[in-house]
């Protein structure tokens, strides 16, 4: 059974789940933050939200400084960095803070 209710997971990714969350997850956004970075504090909430507001969505957050595996392995060399998997495969990638209204367009060909 499959429920409509607001989603408000956020899973914390490394390098050991990785690959299984991408594989298993239907539509999943991630993003590539730290603690310290001003841009991935605002972009954070408008992910939320959005995650939030779309079910079929799941967010995933990558903490650069804790996971720098996974950094190195994307060549992330500016956060924040997000990416979108459907289906396991990458269809969407973006850098820097962006507004709730652009995210949406940005997402809106993958997400109904």
């Amino acid at each position: 059974m499959t429920t409509e209710a607001a989603n408000t997971e956020i899973r914390e990714l490394a390098a050991s789940t990785w690959d299984e969350a991408t594989a298993a997850t239907e539509i999943l956004l991630v993003d590539f933050w730290a603690p310290w970075c001003g841009p991935c504090l605002v972009l954070g909430p408008v992910l939320e939200e959005y995650a939030a507001t779309h079910p079929s969505v799941v967010l995933a957050k990558v903490n650069i400084d804790t996971n720098e595996q996974l950094a190195q392995r994307f060549q992330i060399m500016s956060i924040p960095t997000v990416m979108l998997y459907v289906r396991g495969e990458k269809v969407l990638q973006f850098t820097g803070a962006i507004s709730s209204g652009e995210l949406a367009r940005r997402l809106s060909s993958f997400v109904k």
